[in-house]
């Protein structure tokens, strides 16, 4: 699943189109800055916190990204429904 979306984040071209393709950037980064989770956050990545932070209801999370149910709850989030493969790619299509 985030591979899916790292492999999307590719596709959407300029992520200020939409809130969605904000989201679905957000998750693609906390997917390949999964390593760092726990640690120190780099001021780089302060963007992506604070869009997950978004995502998770107004607070950080205090669990990895990998835990059971996190990366499908945050996907849910992004895409405003169930996560599927079809409903990321029909997200990232839906760009004028």
């Amino acid at each position: 699943m985030g591979a899916a979306f790292v492999v999307a984040q590719g596709h959407i071209g300029n992520p200020t189109i939409a809130q969605v393709h904000h989201d679905i950037d957000h998750v693609a980064n906390y997917w390949k800055l999964r390593g760092e989770w726990g640690g120190q956050w780099q001021s780089a990545h302060r963007r992506t916190l604070a869009g997950i932070k978004v995502l998770n209801g107004g607070s950080i999370p205090t669990k990895s990204p990998m835990a059971v149910g996190m990366l499908t709850e945050l996907a849910a989030k992004a895409l405003k429904k169930p996560f599927t493969t079809e409903t990321l790619w029909a997200a990232i299509a839906d760009v004028p």
